[in-house]
Parts: C-alpha cells; sequence; structure tokens
C-alpha cells in the first residue's frame, strides 16, 4: 500500500516537471500588492453550513492533490489546469470562471504561479474562502527570483510541499471546524507519505556522484529541486516562460 502510495506521489511530481517546464486584504490582493507576504494564521468569515461534500477548486493538479488527500470524503475538488498545462500562462476561461463562482472554497498556488488569473483570485476572493497555498509558507524558506519576486516552484522540494499540505489542513479546519478532526488525522498521513517520499528522493539521488548531479534545463523552475536533493541546476531560461535565453 505504502510503495503503491508512494509510485502515485513519484508520478505527481513527474507531472508537475513536465507541466512547468514549458476580505479586508485577501490572499489573492496581498499576493498581487508584494509578491509574497507570509500570512497566517489562517481565518474565514464565516464557516461552512451546506451539505458535503464541499464544492473545491483548484488550479493545477499539484493543489488539488493536496486538497483531495487531506479532505477526503468531505471535499469534491475539481481542478481547471489539466497536465502539460503551463499555469504561468494560463488565462481563465468563462467556464472557469463559472467553476470558481460555483465553488464553496477555492485553493490556488500563490507566488504568481497562476499570473494571469490574479485579478479573477481577487473578485473571488471577496466572495468566499480563497487560499494561496504557497503564500503561508514561511518567507525565509522560499527562494527569491529577480524576475518575479519568489520562486513560485515550491513543490519540487517536497519537504515544502509536505508544509503546503498542512497550509490546506488549516483551511479546512477553519471553514468547516466540525471536521477538523478529520482533515488533522488525513493531514497526519499524507504527510508521513511525503517525508517518506522526501526521503526516498535524496536517498536516491545520494547514488549518483556528487559531481554529475548537473540538471540543465530549458525553464529554471527546479531550483527548491536543486536546493533539496543537492544537484545543480542550470537553466537556459529564467524562471518565467517570457524570458529570453541568457
Amino acid at each position: 500500500m505504502v510503495r503503491a502510495r508512494t509510485t502515485s506521489l513519484l508520478t505527481l511530481l513527474a507531472l508537475a516537471l513536465a507541466s512547468c517546464s514549458k476580505s479586508g486584504m485577501t490572499d489573492a490582493e496581498s499576493s498581487k500588492s508584494d509578491g509574497h507576504k507570509h500570512l497566517g494564521p489562517i481565518t474565514v468569515e464565516k464557516t461552512y453550513g451546506g451539505s458535503y461534500p464541499i464544492a473545491v477548486v483548484c488550479t493545477t493538479g499539484m493543489v488539488a492533490d493536496l486538497a483531495r488527500n487531506v479532505g477526503g470524503d468531505k471535499v469534491k475538488v475539481t481542478q481547471i489546469m489539466g497536465d502539460g498545462v503551463d499555469p504561468h500562462l494560463y488565462k481563465a476561461s468563462p467556464g472557469d470562471v463559472n467553476l470558481l463562482n460555483g465553488a464553496d472554497a477555492i485553493f490556488y498556488s500563490g507566488l504568481h504561479l497562476e499570473g494571469k488569473m490574479a485579478d479573477v483570485f481577487v473578485r473571488m476572493a471577496r466572495k468566499k474562502p480563497t487560499f494561496a497555498v504557497t503564500e503561508y509558507i514561511p518567507e525565509n524558506r522560499v527562494l527569491d527570483d529577480p524576475e518575479a519576486s519568489f520562486d513560485p516552484h515550491l513543490w519540487f522540494d517536497v519537504s515544502l510541499w509536505r508544509e503546503a499540505a498542512g497550509v490546506v489542513r488549516d483551511a479546512l479546519k477553519a471553514y468547516d471546524p466540525k471536521h477538523a478532526a478529520e482533515y488533522q488525522s488525513r493531514t497526519d498521513t499524507y504527510q508521513a507519505e511525503l517525508a517518506k517520499l522526501h526521503d526516498y528522493a535524496k536517498t536516491q539521488i545520494a547514488t549518483i556522484p556528487k559531481e554529475q548531479r548537473v540538471m540543465v534545463t530549458a525553464h529554471d523552475a527546479f531550483r527548491y529541486f536543486g536546493r533539496a536533493y543537492e544537484i545543480e541546476v542550470k537553466g537556459i531560461q529564467g524562471s518565467a516562460p517570457r524570458a529570453r535565453p541568457a
């Protein structure tokens, strides 16, 4: 069972690599204003009072995976972007806006990963709980990016994405407190699996001689991966697809 789940997580990480290679002040408003502000603790203006499952809409597969694992059968997760879609360039369609309008809660990655949807998130956050999961990660764990203030590709360090699972847990506990114990239990299980995946990746990559641990990539989205697993990353382009090769 553990091996199967670990394989699933590794597959998700591989898909993530492929996809990115090409009220008061809301999360979205804060992100838009300064690139990154460590948000927290998580609060909501109104707790959930509807029927189950809670309708959750997420932008990317990585964020949707967090919501499914933490929320379990208490949430129904709809993912906007499919595999292979570049979130940097994605623009919300009228259908996407309808999905977001119909959601009970919204989770997106943040730090301008979905930069062309920023205005949509600002509007949604004025109406319903809308969470930028990476913007609750402590700022000292987030890498600077000269092109975009902060590097948004945190999921390539599984230990950081483990923290992002805790953000989704805290958001769901705040929004649906009567099921807080279930969200905590599922998160504990999922974070334990992510910790095993992180250790497995480190162990396997450590078998490669250090001088050979070099990754050359067109899109410099792998700095967290390099930092976490001691790999030298050389990007032809910057971390944003619009950047020109050096």
